[in-house]
C-alpha cells in the first residue's frame, strides 16, 4: 500500500520512512480509520463546508475536477506532475509556493510568483 502513494521508483527514502510511520500504529487505531473512510460522504462535507475548496495534488491519481464541481461548484485544484500522494513532502518548496499563491487567491491578493 505505501508503494502506491508514490511514483514508481522515487522518493524512496521518503517510502520507507512513511512505511515505518504506518506499521507503527496501532492495529485497532488503523482498522476504524479505514472503516471511517468507507462510509464518508465527501459530497456532503463539500456541502457543508461554507468556503472556497482548492487541492494541491500529485498527478499519481487523477484529480476529477468536474465532478467535484459537480458537489462543490467553486472546487479548483492544482496538480503538481510527478507527485505522488504527499507532494507537500517530496517537493516541498514547490508546494509551498503554490500554497501561497492559492492562500493570497483566496484573500484577493495578486499571485506572487
Amino acid at each position: 500500500m505505501c508503494q502506491a502513494l508514490f511514483h514508481p521508483g522515487e522518493h524512496l527514502g521518503l517510502q520507507a520512512w512513511a512505511l515505518k510511520i504506518m506499521l507503527s500504529m496501532e492495529p485497532e487505531i488503523v482498522a476504524r480509520m479505514m472503516e471511517g473512510l468507507a462510509g464518508y460522504d465527501l459530497g456532503a462535507a463539500f456541502g457543508r463546508a461554507g468556503v472556497p475548496i482548492r487541492a494541491i495534488n500529485g498527478d499519481l491519481w487523477p484529480t476529477e475536477i468536474e465532478a467535484n464541481r459537480k458537489v462543490a461548484p467553486d472546487f479548483d485544484a492544482v496538480i503538481m506532475p510527478g507527485a505522488g500522494h504527499y507532494p507537500m513532502l517530496e517537493r516541498p518548496d514547490e508546494f509551498n509556493r503554490i500554497l501561497t499563491d492559492v492562500v493570497n487567491e483566496l484573500a484577493g491578493h495578486p499571485t506572487l510568483r
